[in-house]
């Protein structure tokens, strides 16, 4: 299967690439074991609302392209929203993914979950 231009230009031209802020509000991190993957996710919330989502990715150009993706669509969105994103609506944004790749958006998926959830403990809410 060859790529879509979609997932080729989220991957060669990453949104939203960057490092922890000082005011994250929620961060999260998963790994794929098998192949060494690895998704660090930097959330701001405010007012319920996704204001900032950075990612830092290593591994697979799958991988980038799913966190970059994910950041253009929960940006603006609310924490409940952007907790609803999964793994197959982020390969059908992106084109379609092989499922020898689909470990990709299961990992970005897993660290936003952890970076959301976690800023909502942090604000005195409760996990999902």
């Amino acid at each position: 299967m060859s790529y879509s231009e979609i997932l080729l230009d989220n991957f060669e031209h990453p949104r939203n690439p960057g490092n922890p802020a000082p005011d994250d509000t929620g961060r999260g991190i998963a790994r794929w074991p098998v192949c060494g993957d690895l998704a660090a996710i930097f959330v701001k919330v405010e007012g319920g609302r996704v204001v900032r989502f950075k990612h830092k990715v290593t591994g697979c150009g799958v991988a980038l392209a799913c966190a970059s993706m994910y950041s253009t669509l929960v940006v603006g969105k609310t924490v409940e929203e952007a907790l609803a994103i999964t793994p197959d609506q982020l390969s059908d944004e992106l084109g379609g993914i092989t499922p020898t790749k689909m470990h990709a958006a299961q990992i970005v998926v897993a660290a936003a979950r952890s970076a959301l959830t976690n800023n909502l403990l942090q604000s005195g809410g409760e996990a999902p």
